[in-house]
């Protein structure tokens, strides 16, 4: 990154980038011997002219999350969230004008912190973008919400809720052999069913099948409307295509 536009050099491994304005503060990391890299919040800005809506919100859920993604078929999980909604879009404002500010901007309304998983991520974008993006339009729910049961139904110190409305005590749990093989077990546990029930929370399983087959999904976001007293208005065809655009987009 230079800052006068005679200092640009060519080569074959390095790339130059003009940018006269001053960075925000915290826009480099150093990492040593003299180098510093993109922060996260730099990162996400400037991929924000390069990526589609969707893409840039499925990073922004990436980076907020704990878990890294290495291509299609490779994810690390238990990471420490890099940045949170909070730092990103703080961030976004403090940056001044730059390509792609208005679409950062607009991304940022659905970014949600806390995801776990990139099938967390796609539940989680697929139930709440809005119509057009091709999403159900639910509320954004809270991701990996700890709730603590009363000491008095003898259960769990506390309870992990995959994606949870707090409001509407309303609780969706993914179930995955690959990543929630734990989880399920869990989710069988008469103590935890027992103790959730109690709580007044409704959970809701959602099998991996149901979310790579877009007529399952479909029943599956009514049966949550109608939890979550949501009445669902998207209009067809315009929907159905958005919706197909949206789970091509996010590979499921």
């Amino acid at each position: 990154m230079i800052t006068d536009k005679h200092a640009r050099t060519e080569s074959a491994s390095v790339v130059t980038h003009l940018r006269t304005a001053a960075l925000p503060p915290s826009s480099l990391v150093r990492i040593g011997q003299g180098y510093a890299a993109a922060s996260p919040e730099l990162a996400f800005t400037q991929m924000a002219k390069r990526l589609s809506l969707t893409q840039l919100v499925t990073l922004g859920f990436e980076l907020c999350g704990t878990y890294a993604s290495f291509g299609q078929k490779e994810t690390s999980y238990h990471a420490i969230p890099l940045t949170n909604v909070a730092k990103l879009s703080g961030f976004i404002e403090k940056s001044g004008s730059f390509q792609g500010k208005q679409a950062a901007r607009h991304a940022m309304r659905h970014i949600i912190d806390g995801s776990a998983s990139p099938r967390e991520t796609q539940l989680a974008m697929m139930l709440a973008l809005p119509y057009r993006l091709g999403g159900y339009g639910l509320p954004n729910p809270r991701l990996n919400y700890a709730v603590r049961p009363p000491k008095h139904l003898g259960a769990k110190r506390r309870y992990i809720l995959d994606l949870y409305w707090p409001e509407l005590k309303l609780d969706v749990e993914y179930d995955s052999d690959a990543f929630h093989a734990h989880e399920e077990k869990m989710l069988l546990d008469g103590r935890r069913r027992a103790a959730l029930e109690a709580m007044g929370i409704t959970s809701v399983n959602v099998a991996s099948g149901q979310v790579r087959n877009s007529g399952a999904f479909n029943e599956l976001a009514k049966q949550l409307a109608v939890l979550a007293n949501h009445r669902l208005r998207y209009k067809d065809p315009d929907f159905t295509k958005a919706h197909l655009k949206l789970r091509d987009e996010l590979g499921v």
